[in-house]
Parts: C-alpha cells; sequence; structure tokens
C-alpha cells in the first residue's frame, strides 16, 4: 500500500516534532493548507487544547473540510472533544492505529475525480461518504439549541459556507463548548436541505428514521409548547381532578365535592356512598376549569411556536422524519466521474449521456460531416432558469408537478435519437442529427414555445430560453468541450 503524509495540528508553536520523524506538525489549518497539496492523514492533537480553543479546533476542521485535497482526508483526534467528535473518524492517542485506519480512507479517495471536487461542495460531501465505505452511515445529531432540532454537521462542515460568516454566538466564542458547539445556524439548514434532496435525486439512500417530530407550519422550527385548555373558555386554568360517579342519582363531580367527615356523601340526592361497585365508581380521570367551573375528559390542546408564536393544532403541524443516510451506486458514480446534477431533470426520454461521451459524439459528427457534407447536425442550448425563485414561492412540490409537465411536453418534441447531456450552470446541449440548421431553429422555437406553462404567482420566475447553433469549419477545429464553454456564454 502506499506510505501516505502523516499531518498533526498542534496548538503551540514550540510543540513541534523533531525533524526526524515523518510526522509534519503545523499550529494551524491555515499553514497546513498553504504547505500541503496531496491528501493526507490528519491528526489533531487535542490532549493539550487550554480553556477557549475549541472554537479554533473547530474552525480549523472547517477550514480543512472546505478544501478540494482535505475535504475527505481522515481526521482524528488524540482526546474527546464531545460534542465534536462526530467530525472526527476517531478519537485515539495511538497514532500507529489512527494511520492504519486513515490509509484506507485515503486508498478509496484514489478512484475519485479530484480535479471535479474545487467547484462543488456537493461532490465533497459524497466523496466524504465514499471514501468511508458502503457500510458508512450519515446520522442525524439532536442539536437542542438548534431551531431544527436535528442536524448533519459532517455536511454542514463540507458542504458551501458563506464567506465571513460566524456562529450564533457571533464569532466571540463565547457559549462555544465541546459539550454545547455552536454550529451555523445557515449551514446546518442549507446541509439538511440538500441530503432531502439528495436522496430525491438518487446519489443517497435512505437507511432508517431514527427520529420523527413536529415543526411549526409558519417558520419551521421545533420548538414547540404544547397547552391544555379548557375547551369551554380557552383557560389555562385547568386542574386534572379524581371524579366520583353516584349510582343513586349519576352525578359525577371531583371526589373532594363527596367527602363529608370521613365518609362519602352525594352533594345531590344526600346518599350515603358507603361500597365501591355498588353505590359509587371511579369513572376515568377529569379534568376540571377553576375560571368558569366545567368538568370534561379531555382538555383542548393547543401549541404554541416559541419562536414566532404562532398558535396551531396538533394537526396542523409539520411532521418531518430524519433518516440516516448512505451513498447509493448513482451517487458513487458521480464520486468517480465528477459528474452531478440537481437540477430538475429534463429530456428523460432521450439519451443521455455523460460530457465525455457528448464531447467525443459531437466531434464524430464533426468529422462526419466534414467528409459527407449532407450528413449536418444541429445543437441545441437549453436553459431553465429561475428555478430557486420559483420554488421559495410555490414550493418544492408544485414545482415539480410544472417539470414533470414541461418534461411531457418536451418529449413529445424531442426523438430518441437525439442526444442530451446537462452541462455547468444548468443548460442541457442537445445535438439533432441529421438535422439541418433551419430544421433546428423550428425545434427551438417549439421548444421555447413551452414557457406559456409558467403561469401564475411563482411560475412566472421561470423561464425556458432555446439557441440553435449551426457549427462553421472554424469552430469545429476547436475542441467540443471548449466550443460549449464559448458558446455557453453567446446571448
Amino acid at each position: 500500500m502506499k506510505n501516505y503524509p502523516v499531518l498533526r495540528l498542534l496548538h503551540a508553536a514550540e510543540e513541534r516534532a523533531d525533524e526526524e520523524t515523518t510526522i509534519r506538525d503545523y499550529t494551524s489549518a491555515e499553514e497546513l493548507l498553504a504547505a500541503e497539496r496531496e491528501p493526507a492523514v490528519i491528526i489533531i492533537d487535542t490532549s493539550r487544547l487550554h480553556e477557549g480553543e475549541e472554537r479554533t479546533c473547530y474552525k480549523n476542521i472547517l477550514a480543512l473540510r472546505q478544501s478540494s485535497v482535505f475535504c475527505y482526508a481522515p481526521l482524528f483526534f488524540t482526546n474527546s472533544l464531545r460534542g465534536l467528535d462526530i467530525l472526527a473518524d476517531g478519537v485515539s492517542d495511538d497514532i500507529t492505529t489512527a494511520v492504519k485506519k486513515g490509509e484506507i480512507i485515503l486508498k478509496r479517495g484514489e478512484r475519485i475525480k479530484a480535479s471535479s471536487l474545487a467547484g462543488s461542495g456537493k461532490l465533497r460531501m459524497l466523496s466524504y461518504m465514499y471514501t468511508r465505505g458502503g457500510d458508512y452511515e450519515l446520522k442525524p445529531l439532536c442539536i437542542p439549541g438548534s431551531k431544527w432540532i436535528y442536524g448533519y454537521p459532517e455536511a454542514a462542515v463540507i458542504l458551501e459556507h458563506e464567506p465571513g460568516a460566524e456562529e450564533e454566538d457571533g464569532g466571540s466564542g463565547k457559549g462555544f463548548s465541546c459539550n454545547h458547539p455552536v454550529f451555523d445556524a445557515d449551514d446546518m439548514e442549507r446541509a439538511a436541505k440538500w441530503i432531502r434532496n439528495s436522496q430525491q435525486y438518487g446519489y443517497t439512500e435512505h437507511t432508517k428514521v431514527y427520529d420523527r417530530i413536529r415543526l411549526c407550519p409558519k417558520c419551521m422550527t421545533g420548538h414547540l409548547n404544547y397547552v391544555d385548555l379548557c375547551p369551554n373558555c380557552g383557560s389555562l386554568n385547568i386542574a386534572k381532578k379524581r371524579m366520583l360517579h353516584c349510582f343513586t342519582c349519576g352525578h359525577v363531580a371531583p371526589e373532594s365535592e363527596f367527602r363529608h367527615d370521613f365518609s362519602f356523601v352525594c352533594p345531590r340526592c344526600g346518599t350515603k356512598l358507603r361500597h365501591i361497585g355498588s353505590d359509587y365508581d371511579y369513572p376515568l380521570e377529569s379534568y376540571q376549569c377553576r375560571d368558569c367551573g366545567s368538568s370534561f375528559v379531555e382538555p383542548e390542546v393547543k401549541v404554541s411556536c416559541l419562536d414566532c408564536g404562532a398558535q396551531s393544532l396538533p394537526e396542523e403541524l409539520i411532521v418531518s422524519n430524519f433518516y440516516g443516510y448512505r451513498l447509493s451506486d448513482r451517487g458513487a458514480e458521480a464520486v468517480r466521474t465528477g459528474i452531478i446534477s440537481e437540477e430538475f431533470m429534463l429530456f428523460a426520454g432521450t439519451s443521455i449521456v455523460n460530457m465525455r461521451t457528448f464531447c467525443v459524439i459531437m466531434k464524430w459528427l464533426l468529422n462526419l460531416r466534414r467528409r459527407y457534407p449532407d450528413e449536418g447536425f444541429s445543437l441545441l442550448r437549453v436553459k431553465l432558469s429561475g428555478l430557486s425563485e420559483a420554488e421559495e414561492i410555490i414550493g418544492g412540490i408544485e414545482l415539480r408537478n410544472l417539470i414533470g409537465e414541461l418534461d411531457s411536453r418536451i418529449k413529445s418534441l424531442v426523438r430518441e435519437t437525439d442526444i442530451t447531456v446537462l452541462g455547468d450552470g444548468g443548460i442541457f446541449w442537445l445535438i439533432l442529427p441529421r438535422t439541418p440548421f433551419e430544421g433546428g431553429m423550428i425545434l427551438a422555437g417549439r421548444l421555447e414555445a413551452l414557457s406559456s406553462l409558467f403561469e401564475g404567482p411563482g411560475a412566472e420566475r421561470l423561464s425556458l430560453s432555446v439557441k440553435c447553433f449551426s457549427i462553421s469549419e472554424e469552430e469545429a477545429a476547436v475542441s467540443p468541450d471548449e466550443l460549449l464553454i464559448k458558446l455557453a456564454k453567446e446571448k
């Protein structure tokens, strides 16, 4: 097995190891990233952390995981940092054991298309899961102080991070501890959303449900207070009472109203109740309102959101399941090829290929046209934009229904022999074999006319633009991938 570098993060310059050791020491992630250019086993020495340095340790982890080189690198603590341990691959002061485990992770990393990681936090996250093997499971972590109660911290530190964003305590470090690390709220929300989407797009799969919580339908947070109220007057001032039932007259009231000295006497009919089962019994425990005096078996339940103050009925709350996730076959393929798409897919009825295959076919058609001029083809650029804006207004389900309708219309216009690929920026490229430029223009017009589907509040944010290209001999001399980059920028 290849000998991989071992890098160690210390917290004081004087603690550097001797030059003869095989471990290279650094005092910060910034220093490490400036010096190293290949994945390595990373040891964070947490044995000599001073009070207040937990935040520095967290920021070092964040910087490493945001790096395209070290996003999936094995990372170990020498001592437990409690709430931050989930961000490490293990906790051990036995460096030899950590290195052996880390080398297995790095060996899997050799199959990753590393050049694709710099531009995609999603691929970095999938690569992190890929290198930890098929048994790796991304589990939800309960974070009571967060609005969403559960989160996925590993994903939050790897996926795109807002530059300069500070954690909820304003970056001062006050309130940050290993027992209760303050993860950035926006990053946690983005990570949870993408993890759910990754399963819908087929890049990950559910393992099991770890918990089910209910969220406020207004602000989607999980800090809720369930309140029992009097169904008659709505008062909070209710108390559970043990009720007594007189068999003689049927009167039901709190037991305290029947007590007379050391016996029970019905306050309505005056019967002395001696024997339970023949004179009286205890029905279900009930409640009594101290304001209006009414008695009832079940109180009315209302839910107050502690964040926004909204009042809801229990049946109006949003039920949210929190799953574990593992990488799917499609996710593993995305890691190896460096191709990932989270756009709403169109052209599902055509021959969808990856970019490399698309460029090879395009080059072959250009060579074929050079030899046989009548063997022409057209190239279409199709761009669907405004998805995120529309989703914010009409919601993901409605948007998917709309895109599904658009895709079904496209299927009726595009032939099975047409070849499609999804490029950068959500642009679909479409090759129309044996189709002259005039024929391509006709199809472009018909596709763009499908914009008429985007009507109503929110849907009007969507835009479908289609442009047809006839590639000249001068353009044909350029490599297909460079040509597509050039044509993507044309108005």
